[in-house]
């Protein structure tokens, strides 16, 4: 059964990059860049925590989140990673991925999918390239598929993945009826008992929230858009699946509030600590787990 409700399916970067007979040079290792670096121009005093941040507190807090994660879930299934820029988390999901192979857990694995408009206006060098470097990098390219998308309207089908992340990304949309747009999206293609993990700025993660409850209530027309974006990550989460989001704090509300209108239950918004303080700018976690179905 085909993960995708679009034809033709959306081109693989990473299968281009793997078939180039001529490749880009691949770095020894993984390279990320700055997020948002016009957010720490702006962040004046504070800015040695926003470097931190995104230069070393970002990776500590998502291995973690990962690793506990990966307890409640079958690791073998599908994941998606959205707005995976140049790979962090994505990077993340796939060696866990290969250890479930390496240690003999698993014969196989299903891969891990990434999806972003890759604008480097919001991470200094962002692109498909970029990320497909990263991927050979740490030898991982055979455990992704990269695409060009939007969470506001994914193109994969309905309870698709066991695990759904997002961070730093959903905030970026540029108002709060999309944002909720985003999370339905996000939780649409959560198969039910999975998880959505997100991490965002501070201020948005309780909308997220909000979203995720009002899914299961019912669907205000003026909100719709607001909410789409989550609902798409929503949508392709396998039942019993996770979504997992890390944004910055002034979205996640946002986020949380779109899971729960879908019906979604074991939602949790925290701090993400000051290992994700963006100078002035907090971040917080969701995670929530999509409700399997009843018969």
């Amino acid at each position: 059964m085909s993960l995708y409700r679009v034809s033709p399916i959306p081109i693989d970067h990473i299968e281009i990059f793997r078939q180039q007979t001529n490749p880009p040079s691949i770095p020894s290792s993984p390279t990320y860049g700055i997020d948002a670096p016009l957010g720490l121009i702006a962040s004046l005093w504070s800015a040695p925590l926003y470097l931190y941040a995104t230069l070393s507190g970002k990776f500590q807090v998502w291995e973690a989140l990962l690793h506990d994660i990966v307890k409640d879930i079958d690791l073998s299934e599908p994941c998606l990673d959205c707005g995976c820029g140049r790979g962090m988390v994505l990077l993340m999901l796939a060696r866990l991925k290969k250890e479930l192979v390496l240690n003999g857990v698993r014969t196989s694995t299903l891969p891990v999918y990434g999806i972003d408009i890759f604008n480097s206006f919001d991470q200094t060098s962002n692109s498909s390239l970029s990320t497909c470097q990263n991927a050979a990098s740490a030898e991982l390219l055979e455990y992704i598929i990269l695409h060009t998308g939007t969470f506001l309207d994914l193109p994969f089908a309905d309870d698709s993945f066991c695990l759904v992340t997002s961070s730093l990304a959903i905030h970026n949309v540029s108002n709060k009826e999309e944002k909720q747009r985003a999370i339905r999206e996000c939780a649409r293609v959560t198969k039910p008992g999975g998880w959505l993990l997100i991490v965002d700025l501070k201020g948005s993660v309780a909308l997220y929230e909000n979203t995720l409850r009002e899914l299961a209530i019912h669907n205000v027309s003026n909100k719709e858009e607001k909410q789409r974006a989550i609902r798409e990550c929503a949508r392709v989460t396998k039942p019993g699946g996770w979504l997992l989001i890390v944004d910055l704090k002034g979205s996640v509300a946002l986020y949380e509030n779109t899971l729960r209108e879908l019906g979604w239950h074991s939602i949790e918004r925290k701090w993400a600590g000051m290992k994700m303080m963006y100078g002035m700018w907090p971040c917080e976690i969701l995670k929530g787990s999509k409700p399997l179905r009843t018969t």
